[in-house]
């Protein structure tokens, strides 16, 4: 689950507007859908300071009395996923109705969550939402995930389990931060100002060079000087082995995190086979 650095509007009841003029100035245009009609009145929550009903404008019409837990360490999800899109924040992550999260979280349930035992699970227990480039996809919904068996491991296996979660989130942090640079290259060296990249060029790693020139052609509108291939080649081939050098990473460590989950679940070898064989998904998927 990849951080497309956008950004959502809070504002809770009693935040004050006024202090922030670039967001007011944002959500201006869109003042009259967003005013309190007298139904919503009658089922806000009164405020400190504020008549009963009453609310401004850009304030959420019901209060939101757990927006708290956002600020705490917590494991955050999509509510439709075809392989674990299990992600850590500590840094006070917002989500909308499309996402769920664990408050009060641990690394160590992290992965426990996004191990492959865990996954298969999920497939048994959640509502299979159709397939999708040849993976089934689940709904994440608190029904089905409060009925996942989470061991009750020593301390000794919490630290691995937990050191093992954080290192592989190390690495996925920052191939997608080589993925989003050198998309960003791409995009500002060759596109025009309202250009988009294609999914091929999306996916730039899976590209060689001239799989690359080829896409620049059809997507961007562009041919590479000459002149400039070489540094281009040599560059995208340095980003190349940096995706390839933290995807191989991720393998290693989910490798690991599994054979942990294993044990952890008690399985033999007969039960593993199952697991690994209804599970669908490669390890370092992107």
């Amino acid at each position: 689950w990849e951080d497309e650095g956008r950004w959502l509007i809070f504002s809770r009841r009693g935040v004050d507007l006024n202090a922030y003029p670039a967001i007011k100035g944002f959500l201006a245009p869109f003042r009259k859908q967003l005013e309190p009609r007298p139904a919503d009145w009658d089922r806000a929550q009164p405020w400190p300071g504020r008549k009963p009903g009453a609310y401004e404008w850009y304030e959420i019409q019901d209060t939101v009395d757990y927006y708290r837990a956002f600020d705490t360490p917590k494991i955050l999800w999509p509510d439709i996923a075809k392989s674990p899109r299990f992600v850590w924040d500590e840094g006070g992550t917002y989500a909308s109705n499309t996402a769920y999260f664990v408050s009060d979280a641990t690394p160590y349930l992290l992965g426990i969550l996004a191990s492959r035992t865990t996954w298969f699970a999920i497939t048994n227990l959640s509502q299979s939402f159709g397939e999708r480039i040849g993976a089934n996809r689940y709904r994440l919904f608190a029904q089905f995930m409060s009925r996942l068996p989470i061991p009750d491991a020593p301390s000794a296996d919490r630290d691995t389990i937990a050191a093992l979660a954080l290192a592989i989130t190390e690495h996925a942090r920052a191939r997608y931060a080589v993925h989003r640079q050198t998309r960003h290259r791409i995009l500002t060296d060759l596109g025009a100002p309202a250009a988009k990249l294609n999914q091929k060029l999306t996916a730039w790693w899976e590209l060689d060079f001239a799989g690359f020139l080829a896409q620049v052609r059809v997507a961007l509108k562009r041919e590479i000087p000459v002149r400039q291939r070489d540094d281009w080649e040599e560059w995208l081939a340095a980003q190349r082995a940096e995706h390839e050098r933290r995807t191989a990473g991720i393998v290693r460590l989910e490798t690991q995190l599994n054979a942990h989950g294993y044990t952890l679940f008690d399985l033999t070898p007969a039960e593993v086979k199952i697991i690994e064989e209804s599970t669908k998904y490669r390890y370092g998927e992107v």
